[in-house]
């Protein structure tokens, strides 16, 4: 279990890594092993709204099924199989959204 320093320092740590490579600024959310968040930190000029909602969708799947949106959106969408895309979709409905797939 990560404490509130550890969280808060993991989410300075990104902000660092963000401003020295040059990403557009994000939001970073650190959750526990059950899918709350610990600390969060948007960054300046970050989407207020949007933003902060996809770091803790991105946060939560990775958390719930034990691996990245991407890989989620791959196995599901790979083999170009309607049925495993329905099956993906249906999987963000069940969780009301909290989980995402990277687009």
């Amino acid at each position: 279990m990560l404490s509130l320093a550890q969280a808060v320092q993991i989410c300075e740590n990104a902000v660092a890594a963000c401003l020295t490579k040059g990403f557009a600024p994000i939001t970073i959310v650190v959750m526990d092993p059950t899918g709350h968040p610990i600390a969060m930190q948007r960054m300046d000029d970050c989407a207020p709204a949007a933003f902060p909602k996809f770091a803790h969708a991105k946060a939560f799947t990775c958390i719930s099924l034990g691996v990245s949106t991407r890989a989620f959106r791959d196995k599901y969408t790979i083999a170009k199989d309607p049925t495993k895309y329905c099956q993906m979709l249906g999987m963000i409905d069940v969780t009301g959204g909290q989980v995402s797939f990277d687009v």
